[in-house]
């Protein structure tokens, strides 16, 4: 979707479109419920943090000043409202998700492609989100840092260790 598709589609939803916020659910589903699985490392706590996402999404969308923001506003929401899932759930201090950030892909991937993904396991569990963030829902620095809640020198500071790390453990 292109953005100034996705900014139309936007304006209509705040309008009371409701074919427009139809669309835009369709277009982000699949990747929030990812993104949640990420940042909760429980299936059902995505689940449940994405629907609650999009439930305040619905509620508050014309709220929205800006529909260029929209794509990091709606991370945010998924982000946080896993992570209060969690304390709720866990009743103790969040345990961010080890898992890949890295989708996985067939058998045949070369001895690179596994290097790779190793070095992304090891990396810290912030970095990990901000690469999955970055190269994989091609977010911006600002947008990162928006769903993050953190400045973007902090995002461009820890996108370039993580880089420096990877490159480090990935001998390039």
């Amino acid at each position: 979707m292109q953005q100034a598709e996705e900014e139309l589609l936007v304006l209509a939803a705040q309008d009371g479109d409701n074919r427009a916020f139809q669309r835009l659910f369709q277009r982000y589903q699949s990747a929030l419920l990812r993104y949640g699985y990420k940042v909760s490392g429980d299936p059902q706590i995505a689940q449940d943090g994405t629907q609650e996402a999009w439930f305040r999404l619905a509620r508050n969308i014309r709220q929205l000043d800006d529909p260029k923001a929209f794509k990091s506003w709606m991370y945010q929401l998924v982000h946080w409202s896993c992570i209060d899932l969690l304390k709720k759930t866990s009743g103790s201090e969040l345990q961010l998700d080890q898992s890949d950030v890295v989708p996985e892909v067939s058998d045949n991937k070369s001895e690179q492609q596994e290097s790779l993904n190793a070095a992304i396991n090891r990396l810290p569990a912030l970095e990990k989100q901000m690469i999955h963030l970055f190269y994989l829902e091609e977010m911006s620095v600002r947008q990162v840092a928006q769903v993050l809640r953190i400045s973007e020198g902090t995002v461009k500071s820890r996108l370039n260790r993580a880089r420096r790390l990877l490159k480090e453990r990935f001998d390039v």
